[in-house]
């Protein structure tokens, strides 16, 4: 017998049950806005505080990378191993 995927669906969630729980917890914040800004603050915190590591990496790697550094270390490395 053969079932397509939508019956074969809809057989298994018929035989799903859902339960609550009879014990509620109602969590109270104290101020609704105050949670939702200091989340949010710290979110963009983060956010800015990676900007500023990356500028910083990138002053401290961007003379290291160019190609005129690498042909010189190059040249270095192949004149130390004659």
């Amino acid at each position: 017998m053969r079932h397509s995927v939508v019956s074969m669906c809809v057989c298994v969630c018929r035989r799903l049950r859902v339960r609550f729980n009879v014990h509620v917890t109602v969590h109270e914040l104290q101020d609704l806005d105050e949670e939702r800004r200091s989340q949010w603050m710290y979110v963009a915190a983060r956010r800015l505080q990676f900007q500023r590591r990356i500028r910083q990496t990138a002053i401290i790697l961007e003379p290291v990378l160019t190609e005129e550094h690498r042909l010189l270390m190059l040249l270095r490395t192949m004149r130390l191993s004659d």
